[in-house]
């Protein structure tokens, strides 16, 4: 028996690298790529809601029930451009840039007493529900 290291320097030694080529994308499947590919953009752009609800501060949730105003709506495509303060929520939708200020987007599901001014948070997610800027890909 050899040592894992001895073993990758014996396949490395004995292994003949390809040719690179050029080939359509739709035969690219099982593919590797010959150099690095680096992304020209975020993805996602921006903070955005994974689910439908309220943006909002963790800060403002530590005593619950809380009951928030809301200054606005978020959607995709379309985004609150303001930002939250203390006591303050923006309805986001799923896909929606999140506003500044906020931290955690509250399900709606977690709310109750919705009215055009405000709402009641009166649950914590087990989760943030934000998918942070550049999750998927990053501008290098």
């Amino acid at each position: 028996m050899i040592s894992v290291k001895n073993a990758l320097k014996h396949i490395k030694n004995n292994v003949n690298l390809l040719s690179n080529e050029i080939i359509s994308i739709e035969k690219s499947s099982n593919r590797i790529l010959a150099e690095n590919y680096h992304a020209n953009f975020y993805n996602p752009p921006f903070n955005i809601s994974s689910m439908d609800g309220y943006a909002c501060r963790l800060t403002d949730l530590k005593k619950l029930p809380k009951l928030l105003n809301i200054i606005g709506y978020s959607i995709a495509g379309k985004n609150f451009e303001g930002k939250i303060s203390k006591n303050e929520t923006v309805r986001v939708l799923t896909g929606a840039k999140i506003p500044d200020g906020a931290d955690i987007v509250i399900i709606q599901e977690n709310t109750l007493n919705k009215t055009e001014k405000n709402i009641l948070i009166n649950k914590l997610n087990l989760s943030s529900y934000i998918r942070k800027k550049g999750l998927d890909f990053k501008l290098k």
